[in-house]
């Protein structure tokens, strides 16, 4: 039990008293507010503190727009995430008065205009929207789509009902019914309009529920992308469309829309499109119960739905995790040789690095089926026995990633043509001697990719990865990484290599490694690749050691041709 006394007498000596509260600990007092003294809630809904106390406000100052960021409809401040910042656990009281000080700042900041870009910053949270996937690529250019369709996951006893926006119903079907998903609208139209402005909020009609408020809100700041509004009005008469979806894409981010016009539509025989949009927004003056003159348009009874676009193309998702927004490997062709301990959890990391995606294609090439001696460090289990570990991992990237490109092939067959159209090769085999092979083509020039190799050193002491580009790079068999005590070696002089075979045929030895030593491997691979991907290749030659009794550290560097290495001392 977390002892609150701290934070009682903390927050009693500072003028608080409490209270009794509706589902906790509840204090009562005030903070300050350009010079004067704002009445609040300090409410304390977990008292181990994992959570930060919650803040409400019981009078709202003048000063502070009516609609803005950080203040839900209770009162109540959105200070700090939970997820931002910790209360020290020695000093809570202490802590508790910090989190006052910070929702002082905070207030100041709202009444200074920090508000409307606060807003901006997090437009969707505020708008309020109903979430929408979708999977319609953010370089598609404005204008009117005909060819949308609307899926449906069916909510289940684990979800969710989740809604897919794309183009082409029977392909969305083909891409996306393995994950539950159904046709719910197959032929939808959807205006795309580009805003000129950053979406915010306005100090009235917030969120917009109507046709009407919808235009008051996007006029008040100007913003372009009314003309979109206006055409989407005209697109429902040309097709006799009795809803409407209109995607807003601004700078900072995207809005939805659907729009039921059949009401307007029906009471509003006009003779073209131009006419409809006019009489549709046309006001006229009438007088409300109390006699106050108001305007009234047919816009009013068009009622709006708002709907929260959440990009789900893959040139969307890829550039989520990456730093600069770029889509990593994606459009590239990258082959990967070895399905292994190495290329199993490699071509999962591949993937999510944008390989087989944006035109792109990912490369399987591996001959051998999955044993149980592989299960205990392989990214396949127990279902997969006896399969091909290429087929296996093909269709379990299927199972994950929609419109990725992966195909089998064979090292013989694309070494024979050359490796021609290929942009990148990943040695993830292990194995020395086909390493070397590899190394030895490119030297002599067979082809012309790059190639990133990735081994586990020794009995999982440790892994390294090496990306050879070119005749200025040292080549593979430059690198003493299998010696022990070697320079380039993660493994100490005197490190003994162990070998294991537990099922006592002539075909089971192995050298034993843990799966996250595969990993491991992985992992420095999949970093090398994007960052030649990304024009930042260096260092080049990176390691990691995990055994740190037999293994020694070995630096991150680039290195240049050994001289007296044999195998390409003569292109020297």
């Amino acid at each position: 039990m977390t002892d609150l006394s701290s934070v009682h007498k903390a927050l009693t000596e500072t003028g608080f008293k409490q209270v009794r509260g509706p589902l906790g600990l509840r204090y009562a007092g005030t903070i300050s507010f350009k010079g004067r003294q704002i009445p609040i809630n300090l409410d304390i809904f977990d008292k181990s503190f994992k959570r930060l106390p919650a803040i409400q406000l019981l009078e709202r100052p003048t000063e502070i727009p009516l609609v803005c960021a950080h203040i839900n409809h209770n009162g109540y401040l959105c200070y700090l995430r939970d997820d931002q910042a910790h209360l020290p656990r020695h000093n809570l009281g202490g802590a508790v008065l910090g989190c006052l000080e910070v929702a002082e700042q905070l207030l100041e900041r709202l009444a200074n205009g920090g508000a409307l870009t606060d807003f901006q910053d997090e437009f969707s949270v505020y708008w309020g929207g109903l979430p929408l996937l979708i999977d319609i690529p953010e370089e598609t250019k404005p204008g009117l789509l005909t060819d949308v369709a609307l899926l449906e996951r069916p909510k289940s006893p684990e979800s969710e009902c989740l809604f897919l926006l794309g183009r082409d119903a029977s392909e969305l079907l083909d891409l996306y019914s393995r994950w539950g998903f159904e046709v719910l609208r197959p032929s939808l139209k959807m205006r795309v309009v580009d805003s000129d402005k950053l979406l915010g909020a306005m100090a009235s009609t917030w969120p917009p529920k109507t046709l009407t408020d919808l235009k008051t809100w996007l006029l008040s700041d100007r913003n372009s992308a009314v003309k979109g509004l206006y055409d989407s009005v005209k697109d429902a008469f040309e097709h006799k469309l009795d809803k409407l979806l209109l995607l807003i894409r601004a700078p900072n981010t995207s809005c939805c829309v659907l729009i039921d016009i059949e009401y307007v539509r029906k009471m509003l025989p006009c003779r073209n499109a131009a006419d409809f949009m006019r009489s549709v927004f046309r006001s006229s003056e009438k007088f409300d119960q109390s006699g106050v003159k108001v305007f009234k348009s047919r816009a009013d009874r068009a009622t709006i739905t708002r709907l929260e676009p959440i990009p789900a193309d893959p040139g969307s998702w890829l550039t989520r995790n990456m730093p600069d927004s770029k889509a990593g490997l994606a459009g590239k062709n990258v082959l990967l040789v070895g399905c292994g301990a190495i290329g199993g959890h490699l071509a999962d990391l591949l993937a999510k690095s944008g390989a087989g995606f944006v035109g792109g294609k990912l490369m399987l090439s591996d001959p051998d089926t999955l044993s149980v001696g592989n299960i205990g460090r392989h990214v396949l289990g127990f279902g997969d026995l006896q399969h091909k570990k290429t087929s296996s991992i093909r269709q379990q990237l299927f199972d994950r990633y929609p419109r990725i490109e992966v195909t089998e092939v064979t090292d013989q067959e694309v070494i024979r043509t050359g490796m021609a159209g290929i942009d990148l090769v990943v040695d993830a085999t292990g194995n020395q001697a086909l390493s070397l092979y590899l190394n030895e083509l490119k030297l002599k020039e067979k082809f012309d990719a790059p190639i990133v190799f990735a081994w586990v050193a020794g009995a999982g002491c440790g892994a390294q990865a090496y990306l050879f580009s070119n005749g200025k790079d040292a080549c593979l068999n430059c690198l003493d990484y299998s010696v022990p005590g070697g320079s380039s070696s993660v493994m100490r002089k005197g490190y003994e290599m162990t070998l294991k075979n537990s099922a006592g045929s002539c075909g089971d030895w192995l050298v034993p490694f843990s799966a996250t030593a595969a990993m491991h491997a992985a992992a420095l691979a999949t970093d090398l690749a994007v960052g030649w991907a990304k024009g930042k290749p260096n260092p080049r030659f990176r390691s990691i050691t995990l055994d740190y009794e037999g293994g020694k550290t070995v630096k991150p560097i680039s290195p240049t041709p050994n001289l007296k290495c044999p195998a390409c001392a003569i292109n020297h």
